[in-house]
């Protein structure tokens, strides 16, 4: 069985590279793909050996494999890496959140200011076109903060259309945190999808190993045949 590429291996987290020019967090996400592809490099050099030992049988050596990628897996679970880039990723998207307060989110300071925009909420809600007539005050950051403090069906909204006029209100007043908060939703996707990623490419490896230990079983047979030689107690195991 031949080792990984380097192609092969830049699939695991490999889309997380590009993160790292970008400073910040975004450094921390991009060297867990480094991290990530070693963790994989490592666990297939360990398999490649195991598949090409004599001594052991095809499902010996499945066996063997399986354990090996078990023990993968559990480590990428709670990879440490990958456990502090997401954290540095929340601390992110909390101080962006804190950043645009001002803006979404402000909760009414009094009593006086709970009824007005509850007032906000029901005169949007008897709107024959809720969301139509909330779109024309993102401009009013008072009737906005109504719109969005407060459950969306209390403005006559669903949550899908509350979710557009937030970021709707978030590309007018702060289209950089907006980018922003995409990447990072973007990051902890590819976090996961890597992590996952490693998981299947440690179990396909399993059974390419046990593929490959078969072929070298069968090579083994064929010369038996061939030379009259038997094969050895280990062989045959």
């Amino acid at each position: 069985m031949k080792p990984l590429s380097e192609n092969q291996l830049a699939m695991v987290g490999g889309s997380l590279q590009g993160y790292a020019a970008r400073g910040g967090v975004f450094t921390t996400v991009g060297e867990v793909a480094e991290e990530l592809r070693t963790e994989v490099a490592r666990f297939d050099r360990s398999a490649t050996e195991t598949a090409s030992d004599d001594h052991l049988a095809p499902d010996g050596v499945q066996a063997k494999v399986g354990e090996q990628a078990e023990t993968l897996g559990k480590r990428l679970d709670g990879h440490s890496s990958v456990t502090r880039a997401k954290e540095a990723i929340s601390r992110r998207r909390e101080e962006i959140e804190r950043e645009i307060g001002d803006t979404i989110g402000a909760q009414p300071a009094d009593e006086n200011e709970r009824q007005i925009a509850a007032e906000i909420r029901a005169q949007i809600g008897k709107a024959s076109r809720p969301y139509d007539e909330a779109r024309k005050y993102l401009g009013d950051a008072k009737v906005m903060n109504a719109i969005l403090v407060a459950p969306a069906m209390l403005t006559g909204l669903t949550e899908d259309q509350q979710a557009r006029l937030k970021r709707e209100l978030l590309l007018r007043h702060h289209p950089d945190k907006t980018d922003e908060l995409d990447a990072l939703d973007s990051a902890t996707k590819l976090l996961e999808g890597a992590v996952s990623s490693a998981k299947k490419l440690a179990h396909d490896r399993t059974q390419q190993a046990r593929a490959h230990a078969l072929q070298r079983l069968s090579a083994q047979t064929r010369n038996v045949r061939a030379t009259g030689q038997p094969m050895s107690r280990h062989q045959r195991r």
